[in-house]
């Protein structure tokens, strides 16, 4: 893959190895980042989506492989998105960090497909089923704060992105989480039964300019 309109019309999964975070952070821009997604549901409730820079590094997770405080932050918001931008965050990188890890502390695996079917999202927002989230009816332990949760099926995975206000009383809402289910996991349903379905009667994306100027 060598440029974001090759990472968007790829029809399979990328091995860790294949993927690029500089690519993904150009994608992220270009595909989610110029756009207010928008999806109105059968309860008249407008959801309005908005990707900020600053999420993208938690979306990925790169946070997860770094254990001292004081480098993690570097791996977080704004400054984990600028280490990704300037080439200092990469997947080798990431692999460094992870193999100074004890076994029991490594992380990395468990975030390679948030990496690796990233490119997803956008058929994820185009296609998605809508529950409205409540943790407590979540079987086991959860910590997620999500209002909504956005789920599709795509190249044998079931996909996730869980969503929150951005402040309390804002209109818009911003990713907290991306969450990846293979077909064998047990629990890739665990996010969305016995939560509130949500239809969706129309969708809509509209360029962030475009209502920046409309101001």
């Amino acid at each position: 893959m060598d440029n974001i309109k090759e990472l968007l019309e790829l029809t399979n999964i990328p091995n860790l190895e294949n993927c690029n975070l500089k690519l993904i952070q150009e994608f992220h821009d270009e595909f989610l980042g110029k756009y207010l997604f928008i999806y109105k549901l059968s309860n008249g409730l407008e959801l309005k989506i908005r990707f900020y820079t600053e999420n993208l590094p938690h979306l990925l997770g790169i946070h997860k492989v770094v254990k001292d405080r004081k480098i993690k932050k570097l791996y977080q918001g704004k400054k984990g998105y600028e280490g990704i931008v300037d080439g200092r965050i990469t997947i080798d990188n990431l692999k460094n960090l992870d193999n100074q890890l004890k076994d029991e502390d490594k992380q990395l695996a468990a975030i390679t497909t948030k990496i690796t079917c990233f490119h997803l999202i956008p058929k994820l927002l185009d296609e998605c089923n809508v529950v409205k989230f409540y943790p407590e009816r979540v079987k086991g332990r959860c910590t997620l704060k999500s209002e909504f949760i956005l789920f599709h099926e795509e190249l044998g995975v079931r996909l996730h992105l869980g969503v929150l206000k951005d402040t309390e009383n804002s209109t818009i809402y911003v990713p907290e989480t991306f969450i990846v289910k293979g077909q064998r996991d047990r629990d890739r349903t665990r996010l969305t039964e016995k939560q509130e379905f949500k239809s969706v009667v129309e969708r809509e994306k509209i360029f962030i300019s475009d209502i920046i100027n409309e101001k």
